[in-house]
């Protein structure tokens, strides 16, 4: 569970050597009851870069106030090949 108020660091290494299109990490924060709350960071989740080899990605967001639960979305949209691996959350300190 995560923790109203604490900040995270999310990272995971992604990679598009043939996407012709976009590669995006969200967090979705939720309630107990698993209402939306926000999608971090800033609203509009993290645009990955133009990594045509692995590169690690990655972005800081503090839990708002309420949340207890973050869901992780990898997406990828367009055409062609692109994958994620090594997804990591740690709390900072």
């Amino acid at each position: 569970h995560l923790q109203p108020g604490l900040t995270y660091a999310l990272s995971c290494r992604e990679c598009k050597p043939a996407l012709q299109g976009t590669q995006a990490v969200y967090i979705c924060t939720t309630d107990r009851a698993l209402a939306w709350l926000d999608t971090c960071p800033d609203g509009v989740g993290f645009a990955c870069g133009a990594a045509q080899d692995w590169a690690r990605q990655g972005f800081a967001f503090t839990v708002p106030a309420g949340a207890t639960t973050g869901i992780i979305w990898l997406r990828a949209s367009g055409e062609g090949t692109a994958d994620f691996t090594d997804i990591q959350l740690h709390e900072l300190p």
